[in-house]
């Protein structure tokens, strides 16, 4: 295989990148994925269910947040999250659910994630509105949301997802715990303009 050496410097050796080596000015081409983060939350190792209710908002609080710090406000980020084991149990108002961010470890309050555009100075929490809506009759749903954004900054945020109940119904997220090992995902990839 080839080696690739620039300025006397070995960049490549066959296909390996060698230590040392920083691409810290390099300019990707548009759409190349810049850094990837994620956290999960096994609900079996956490022994308990996660329950969205009445003025919840972050019902997963730490244990479901990506901490990145963005390159550039020009970039975007790819927001991906999945809910298994969504129990509607006898509540039919739905949920409505996106991503929040905050600068302060989520210390007082959040901000929602701002439009593709970045035009939108408070953001938006709800990428998905009343999801199950009208559906009862202890069914399980997965909750996917993907939501494509502006980076809102370029100091360390940390990004959770929002989960708001409709009306005052209660829905369990990983109810089956004893029996499957279910987990929670989030997942933040920060793309090139």
């Amino acid at each position: 295989m080839a080696t690739l050496s620039v300025g006397g410097t070995t960049v490549f050796d066959g296909a390996t990148l060698q230590s040392g080596v920083a691409l810290t000015s390099a300019t990707f081409p548009s759409g190349h994925i810049l850094q990837c983060k994620g956290d999960r939350h096994d609900f079996k190792l956490a022994g308990s269910a996660v329950v969205a209710s009445g003025s919840s908002e972050t019902p997963f609080g730490t244990s479901l947040e990506v901490a990145i710090t963005c390159q550039s406000t020009s970039n975007f980020l790819v927001l991906h999250l999945h809910v298994p084991d969504f129990y509607t149990g006898s509540s039919s108002g739905g949920v409505h659910s996106g991503f929040v961010y905050d600068t302060n470890s989520f210390a007082s309050s959040f901000t929602g994630m701002p439009g593709t555009a970045g035009t939108d100075v408070v953001g938006q929490y709800v990428s998905s509105a009343f999801f199950l809506y009208g559906s009862s009759g202890s069914d399980i749903f997965h909750l996917n949301i993907m939501s494509y954004v502006s980076v809102p900054s370029t100091a360390p945020i940390k990004i959770r997802p929002f989960i708001q109940v409709h009306n005052t119904d209660t829905y369990d997220m990983g109810g089956n715990y004893a029996a499957f090992s279910n987990q929670a995902s989030l997942t933040a990839m920060e793309v090139q303009a």
